[in-house]
């Protein structure tokens, strides 16, 4: 039915063709101009984020190590990189009625305080930075609730 519509028109079967290859060609266009892009980075501002939180995270457990055992290996830093490790080497006994949390508060002092405070506000400035760059359509992702 929709062959006999062109057949009439000398052009019509042209018609069709060219504006099945125009609209492809936007298609492809789009993917290769927008799409493509875009993911990308994203999944490079995703895979800063991940890093700048694994290198906190590193830093943070070097202070606490540091502050009930005066220094750290990186054995022990890589192992307790591991959630459950963290929590089973901080909640070993420390001193007589302490565990290492209560030996972590003990030994902190303003140094230590200072570099948590610096490796806070860098982890910050990332997300910050993240969050200026992508664009988010939710307005639920800005607010912030404590459950």
């Amino acid at each position: 039915m929709v062959a006999a519509a062109f057949e009439q028109f000398s052009t019509g079967n042209q018609i069709a063709f060219d504006l099945s290859v125009g609209v492809l060609s936007a298609i492809g266009m789009f993917y290769l101009l927008v799409r493509i892009p875009e993911y990308e980075r994203k999944s490079r501002i995703k895979r800063h984020l991940q890093f700048s939180y694994q290198s906190f995270k590193r830093s943070v457990i070097q202070i606490f190590v540091g502050a009930i055992q005066g220094s750290y290996n990186t054995e022990t830093v890589d192992r307790l990189m591991e959630q459950r490790q963290f929590r089973d080497f901080f909640k070993e006994p420390y001193a007589p009625g302490q565990d290492k949390w209560h030996g972590v508060a003990n030994a902190m002092d303003e140094f230590m305080l200072r570099q948590l405070v610096i490796e806070a506000e860098v982890l910050l400035n990332q997300f910050q930075h993240a969050l200026s760059v992508v664009d988010i359509r939710d307005p639920e992702v800005f607010l912030m609730r404590l459950h």
